[in-house]
């Protein structure tokens, strides 16, 4: 069965402006709500779990030229990827897209440096750091929620207690088969978001 035929669009030139009217929308949305956060916060209102803020951090503008290429990446998907989108068949459209998700995401994590990609898995609070506490899979799915609270006797990293058992696990089946370290990691965690663009497209589709 062949692909159904591409419907045309005939206002479809008039509409390139979503993509660059959204970007600074969303840009000041983040920051009036990130303004009004840090007041509340400053007022003495508690809006996280133990007092934490939800993001927080510092600025620290990088500015090399490892940055062009996500640039380039992210400019090329949004001036030429809906027409590319709408001559590609289906059944590339949709490899393609996680490829291009997964190559963007590695070329924006580089921009700080060659060890980006696992550096941010290197960590007390990420999933690898509990990997080697999971001995039997049942033993573990049945005593997860045991060791959720933060006050429990012997509780998990952050993200872990975050999610369901599934995300550890994923993690441990990778080390079992034999990927093992921080790199085959990395590339379960791009691999996972990558796969979510192809995913909303059949969603979308359906």
């Amino acid at each position: 069965m062949s692909d159904p035929p591409a419907q045309a669009d005939p206002g479809g030139r008039s509409r390139w402006w979503p993509p660059f009217l959204a970007v600074p929308l969303v840009v000041g949305f983040v920051l009036v709500v990130g303004r009004i956060g840090r007041q509340l916060t400053l007022d003495g209102v508690v809006l996280h779990l133990q007092g934490g803020w939800v993001l927080r951090g510092q600025f620290d503008v990088v500015w090399t030229p490892r940055v062009w290429l996500p640039v380039v990446v992210g400019l090329a998907g949004v001036l030429l990827g809906p027409a590319l989108a709408a001559r590609v068949p289906w059944r590339l459209l949709l490899p393609a897209s996680a490829l291009t998700a997964a190559g963007w995401a590695v070329a924006l994590a580089r921009t700080s440096g060659e060890d980006r990609l696992r550096a941010p898995l290197d960590s007390v609070y990420e999933y690898p750091h509990d990997v080697p506490r999971v001995g039997s899979i049942g033993a573990f799915l049945a005593g997860f929620v045991d060791s959720v609270p933060a006050d429990s006797a012997d509780p998990w990293t952050t993200h872990v207690s975050g999610h369901p058992p599934g995300a550890l696990l994923a993690f441990v089946l990778l080390d079992r088969v034999g990927l093992t370290g921080l790199g085959w990691a990395a590339a379960l965690c791009i691999a996972g978001g990558a796969l979510a663009v192809p995913a909303v497209l059949v969603t979308v589709r359906a």
